[in-house]
C-alpha cells in the first residue's frame, strides 16, 4: 500500500506540527524563585513569588528576553538548609536552561544552595539575605540586592550614639542566625562608640507572651531596645514592654515590616525606628508598582477597606497602609526588590545572552542595568553599589495607622 501525495504532505505536516509544538512550548526563560512557600516563614516566599510574577510580567509585554518570554518557577525550601540542598539540586537537574535563581530568603538555605547553583553556572540574586558570610568568599553567582546585615546593625547604632552618647540599650535577639547576628553587630558597634548594653538576651520565636522577658528589660531602664528578629516577635515584645511600664524606643531592621507590626497601635509602637533600603521608600517607580497593585485588589474587591477609604486619594507614603494583608504584604521591601532582581537578570540577558550564567552575573559587575526601581549594579563581592540606607521612623499615617514610607530621619550607609 503507498500513499498518495496528499496523503504524504498530511503526514508531513503532522509530524513537523508535533516535532515544532513541543519546541515553541519550551521557548521560554525559566527563572526560579526559591524560598519558604510553607512554614512559618511562607508569607516571605510569597513576597519573593509575587514580586517577581509581577516583573516576569512586565517584562513579557516588552518581549521577553530575547523574544522568549520569561517563565517563573517557585520552588519551596520550608527555609531549611537541608532542604533547600535537596531542591537546589533537583532544580538545576530538571531545568538545565535556567537562567538565574531568585532566592533565598534567610541565611542557612542561601549559604547551602549557592554553590550548587554555581556548579550549575546558575546566578542567584538574593533580594532578602544580608547574611555577611554570603558574600565573603566572593562566589561568582551570588549577588546580594538586600542591604547587609552589618551595614544595618552599624547605622542603628551610629544612630543611636548619635542621638544620645550616654544611651542606655538593652538588646534582644530571636536566637536565629539572623535576628542573634544582626543583634550582634549592633552590640558591637555600639561597643565601639563607647556605649556598653545594660541588658542583653535572647527570646524563643512564636511565644504567645514575652511578660516575664519584658520585666527584665524594663527593670534595667534602657531608653532604646534593639532587637533582632521578625515582626511578629517584635510586636509581642513591644506591647508586653508597654504593659510592663517602659517606654523604650524599639530599634530593629525592616525585617518587622509586615502587618502584624503596622497594625500596632500608635500609643504602643510609634517612634519605632528602623534600618532599612533608602530607594524604595520614596522611589516613583516603586509607588507606581504599588498602586498597580492596590488598584487590582481593589478592583478585585480584595481590598474592600482600603475602596472606603479612597485609596487614590491618598498620599503615595500611606499606600501599603490602606491595603488588606495580602496586599501590604505583596509591598514589603522584599517583594519590591525581587522585582527589581528578576529584571536586572532580564537587562542583563539580553545584552550576553540567557544561557551564560556566568557572562550574565559579570555583566552585572560591570555596568548598571535599569529596574523600575532604579539603576543596579554589583561590586566584586556581589554586594550591590550604591545600595543607600535609612533610618525610618514608624509614625501614624493620615489615617491614623502605622507608617513608615517617607518617614526617614537619617540616611548613611
Amino acid at each position: 500500500m503507498t500513499l498518495q501525495q496528499p496523503a504524504l504532505a498530511a503526514l508531513a505536516a503532522s509530524l513537523l506540527a508535533a516535532l515544532v509544538a513541543p519546541a515553541a512550548a519550551l521557548a521560554q526563560a525559566p527563572i526560579a524563585v526559591v524560598g519558604p512557600q510553607t512554614g512559618p516563614l511562607a508569607a516571605f516566599g510569597a513576597m519573593l513569588a509575587t514580586g517577581a510574577g509581577r516583573a516576569a510580567e512586565a517584562i513579557n509585554a516588552r518581549g521577553g528576553i530575547r523574544g522568549e518570554p520569561v517563565e517563573i518557577l517557585v520552588r519551596d525550601d520550608v527555609g531549611d538548609p537541608a532542604r533547600a540542598r535537596t531542591v537546589a539540586g533537583a532544580l538545576v537537574a530538571e531545568v538545565p536552561d535556567l537562567v538565574a535563581v531568585i532566592g533565598h530568603v534567610t541565611a542557612g538555605p542561601s549559604l547551602e544552595a549557592a554553590p550548587i547553583y554555581a556548579q550549575a553556572g546558575v546566578p542567584m540574586i538574593t533580594p532578602a539575605v544580608g547574611e555577611p558570610r554570603l558574600t565573603d568568599g566572593a562566589a561568582w553567582n551570588v549577588l546580594r540586592l538586600a542591604p547587609s546585615d552589618s551595614a544595618q546593625g552599624r547605622l542603628a547604632a551610629r544612630h543611636i550614639a548619635a542621638r544620645d552618647p550616654n544611651a542606655r540599650v538593652a538588646i534582644v535577639h530571636d536566637k536565629s542566625g539572623f535576628g542573634k547576628g544582626v543583634a550582634d553587630i549592633a552590640r558591637a558597634a555600639l561597643d565601639a562608640a563607647g556605649i556598653v548594653d545594660v541588658f542583653y538576651e535572647g527570646l524563643d520565636a512564636a511565644e504567645p507572651n514575652y511578660r516575664g522577658l519584658a520585666g527584665r528589660v524594663a527593670a534595667a531602664e534602657p531608653g532604646f531596645v534593639y532587637f533582632g528578629g521578625l515582626a511578629p516577635e517584635a510586636a509581642i515584645l513591644l506591647r508586653d514592654l508597654r504593659a510592663a511600664g517602659s517606654r523604650a524606643v524599639l530599634v530593629a531592621t525592616d525585617a518587622i515590616v509586615a502587618p502584624v507590626f503596622a497594625e500596632l497601635d500608635p500609643a504602643i509602637a510609634g517612634g519605632t525606628l528602623m534600618t532599612a533600603s533608602a530607594d524604595t521608600a520614596d522611589n516613583p517607580a516603586a509607588t507606581t508598582i504599588a498602586g498597580a497593585i492596590l488598584a487590582e485588589a481593589t478592583a478585585a474587591g480584595a481590598a474592600g477597606e482600603a475602596e472606603a477609604s479612597g485609596p487614590t486619594a491618598a498620599p503615595a507614603s500611606v499606600v501599603p497602609i490602606l491595603a488588606q494583608e495580602d496586599v501590604i504584604e505583596t509591598l514589603h521591601p522584599m517583594a519590591l526588590r525581587a522585582y527589581a532582581a528578576v529584571e536586572a537578570i532580564a537587562a542583563a540577558a539580553n545584552a550576553v545572552g540567557p544561557s551564560d550564567g556566568e557572562a550574565i552575573a559579570a555583566r552585572l559587575r560591570e555596568a548598571p542595568v535599569d529596574t523600575a526601581l532604579g539603576p543596579v549594579q554589583f561590586d566584586a563581592a556581589g554586594e550591590v553599589v550604591l545600595e543607600l540606607l535609612a533610618v525610618h521612623e514608624w509614625r501614624p499615617g493620615p489615617l491614623g495607622r502605622l507608617d513608615h514610607l517617607g518617614n526617614v530621619v537619617e540616611t548613611g550607609r
